[in-house]
């Protein structure tokens, strides 16, 4: 929803994006993933944020893949969070973003001893990262250029207990 602020207002106006979503599974079970976003807007510039969770039950392929799937992943849980800001004049716009994530039995394909592929459960992962984009328009030409950066790092158990622990 967009609300139109009074006159006077340090912004011109302020967007609310509440949603939800519903999985239901026989063999994973139900799950609601909550979001919430916030847009504020003035002149040619815009601050967001949001934030929510999310919940993905292993695919098929993750499952019973041959070879390499396994039956026994357990489903993935996620609680995230972004804030950025963008700026257009004209021509030209500008826009960054920062993101952190953090997962709860997450889905990750590996390779195995045996050089075969294989999705493995991870106990506790963080993703975080940024995004940024500049772009120039001129007619029905645009030029664009765009960055970004991303950290995967397992933080299962301990690095006594976990050889990955704190690595991408």
């Amino acid at each position: 929803r967009e609300f139109v602020l009074p006159e006077g207002a340090p912004i011109d106006t302020a967007q609310l994006d509440l949603t939800a979503r519903g999985d239901s599974y026989s063999d994973f079970g139900s799950e609601i993933s909550p979001r919430a976003g916030v847009v504020l807007r003035r002149s040619s510039g815009r601050l967001f944020a949001n934030i929510g969770r999310s919940f993905r039950a292993p695919t098929f392929n993750d499952l019973y893949w041959a070879p390499g799937g396994n039956p026994d992943l357990e489903a993935e849980r996620g609680t995230h969070r972004a804030f950025g800001a963008g700026w257009n004049r004209g021509r030209l716009s500008v826009e960054a973003s920062r993101y952190h994530t953090r997962f709860t039995n997450e889905i990750e394909w590996a390779p195995r001893p045996d050089g075969l592929w294989s999705p493995m459960n991870v106990a506790a992962s963080r993703k975080s990262g940024w995004d940024g984009s500049v772009s120039l328009r001129q007619g029905a030409w645009r030029a664009a250029v765009r960055a970004s950066r991303t950290a995967a790092v397992d933080i299962s158990d301990t690095p006594a207990t976990n050889e990955t622990y704190g690595k991408q």
